[in-house]
């Protein structure tokens, strides 16, 4: 696992500047190919809701506008 410092949008950050870190598996570029596959960022806000990032597609990089779309659970989990 390896720590990823992010800010408080959720772009990277430095652990400078950081707001917060998240552990992420260190996996390189070659473990999902890129032009099948699909980088997303969950970033919960709180236990029932949060934001869903777009890194890339297989279309690419995305530009600096990410896209990205608010979610929130519906529903019970039972654990």
């Amino acid at each position: 696992m390896a720590t990823k410092m992010l800010s408080p949008d959720g772009s990277a950050a430095t652990f400078d500047n950081g707001a917060k870190a998240i552990m992420m598996p260190q996996l390189g570029p070659d473990y999902l190919p890129s032009g099948r596959s699909y980088r997303l960022v969950i970033v919960p806000q709180s236990r029932a809701a949060g934001v869903v990032r777009l890194l890339s597609g297989p279309s690419g990089q995305l530009p600096n506008n990410i896209a990205q779309e608010n979610y929130a659970l519906t529903g019970t989990i039972t654990v």
